[in-house]
């Protein structure tokens, strides 16, 4: 059914090519790259994409835009330029070698332990979590991570819970002389999530054979937005949900936290005055391992 609404969509973006409308499209794989940053640099207007990569640029003709998305180059171009197919180009492009496991394995569930802290993100913004194990995991490949969330508003009263329906991006890269650099998912994971998710988000990433290696991965979670009741996108400071923290660091593995906006090259610490508290906080995600024995 999915394909079928694709479909017509794009045959609707064909037949309304004159109305400056845009494909962004993976310039390897080919395939549509959903939810976009798209912002005009002479103007306040940032916004994204929609869900099969369209977007139009009629309202500023004489402007110039930028396009971002985790884990590609920048694409920068003036709109009068604009064709209605763009490429954008992964910013890595090398393949890791395959290595073949047998089929015993054996699941264990590590971190998780969190002290109820709880950060609002706005719309565009990216957080990041780099995790190192603290002992050598030799066979140990990522089966799911949990990210948990609360869906308690910060202008909500007691333990009411308001409704919302909110979507955002789930990216992994290696790390790197501590910087996300290579990413290790085919595509970013789009989460959906309202006032009846579970509390611990479930992302199943087994297909991916990601090693829970020494030298860490980086996790980052990056905010689209909530939903109207027209599937229209809507940007707020405080974004539904938040993401649940810690101050204390996990006994498997160490943590450190980086934050930044959409649009920003550079990540960095939250600093204390943010997040209310003098001391580190860490993303309080955990994991399914499955550990081969050959």
């Amino acid at each position: 059914m999915k394909s079928i609404y694709i479909t017509f969509l794009l045959i609707t973006f064909l037949n309304l090519s004159f109305a400056q409308n845009h494909l962004i499209i993976d310039a390897n794989s080919k395939e549509i790259i959903p939810f976009v940053g798209v912002k005009y640099l002479n103007s306040e207007l940032n916004f994204y994409s929609n869900e099969i990569g369209l977007f139009n640029s009629s309202k500023f003709p004489n402007d110039s835009i930028q396009l971002y998305c985790l884990g590609y180059e920048n694409y920068l171009e003036k709109v009068s330029s604009l064709k209605d197919t763009i490429y954008l180009f992964p910013k890595i492009q090398e393949l890791d070698e395959v290595v073949i496991y047998n089929n015993i394995f054996k699941e264990k569930h590590i971190g998780g332990n969190s002290n109820n802290i709880s950060w609002f993100i706005g719309s565009h913004d990216q957080l990041a979590l780099l995790v190192k194990p603290i002992k050598k995991y030799s066979n140990d490949f990522i089966k799911e991570i949990f990210i948990p969330i609360s869906k308690k508003s910060p202008l909500s009263e007691g333990n009411n819970k308001p409704n919302f329906n909110s979507f955002f991006k789930v990216h992994i890269f290696s790390n790197n002389q501590g910087l996300p650099y290579k990413p290790l998912l085919k595509s970013p994971i789009l989460v959906y999530c309202n006032e009846k998710s579970e509390n611990d988000i479930s992302i199943n990433i087994s297909e991916h054979n990601i090693k829970f290696s020494e030298n860490g991965i980086f996790i980052c979670i990056e905010m689209i937005g909530e939903l109207d009741e027209n599937a229209n996108i809507i940007f707020k400071k405080n974004q539904m949900p938040s993401f649940r923290f810690s101050s204390k660091q996990q006994k498997e593995f160490s943590s450190i936290a980086y934050y930044k906006t959409h649009f920003a090259e550079e990540w960095y610490k939250p600093k204390s005055e943010e997040i209310q508290l003098n001391k580190p906080i860490f993303l309080a995600v955990s994991f399914t391992l499955n550990t081969y024995e050959n």
